[in-house]
């Protein structure tokens, strides 16, 4: 029988589906991504929809910022709709335009918190894809993280 070492870690999986990320297809943890911007006008889409008090209480952050929200970026905030699904709004996304930094900074918080979680990853496609992916490769992945991105 073969034996693991003490700091095996297993790889992560992504995989691409055809959907939509508000009907995550796993059971388990899960946490479903959304990128919101500095200004208050988020466009959580059909996740807001599905699970308005996730935009609720990205308003509400929004209004505790006093203003600041610019120098909060790279900066998550949660919220659990769901026993099993919890919503992360990702403050990436400064005067209408993605801040890759900050984004690397919350899918760094998010790893941490779902694989302290067992949980697993769910998002739509967004951003500069080929900016996008090597930070799940490196930030998600690598942490035995399942990713499931829906297009």
């Amino acid at each position: 029988m073969l034996e693991q070492p003490s700091n095996f870690i297993p790889k992560g999986r992504v995989k691409e589906v055809r959907g939509d990320c508000s009907i995550p297809e796993s059971a388990g943890n899960r946490f479903i991504l959304v990128p919101v911007p500095d200004n208050n006008k988020p466009n959580g889409g059909s996740v807001y929809k599905r699970w308005p008090t996730a935009e609720a209480n990205y308003k509400h952050w929004f209004v505790n910022s006093y203003g600041k929200m610019n120098e909060w970026l790279g900066k998550i905030n949660t919220i659990q709709v769901q026993s099993d699904t919890v919503v992360v709004n990702m403050l990436c996304i400064s005067n209408e335009e993605y801040d890759y930094e900050a984004l690397k900074k919350c899918i760094d918080a998010v790893g941490k918190e779902a694989a302290n979680n067992s949980g697993n990853v769910h998002m739509s496609k967004f951003g500069d894809w080929e900016k996008v992916s090597p930070l799940i490769d490196e930030l998600l992945l690598k942490r035995g993280l399942n990713v499931t991105v829906y297009v």
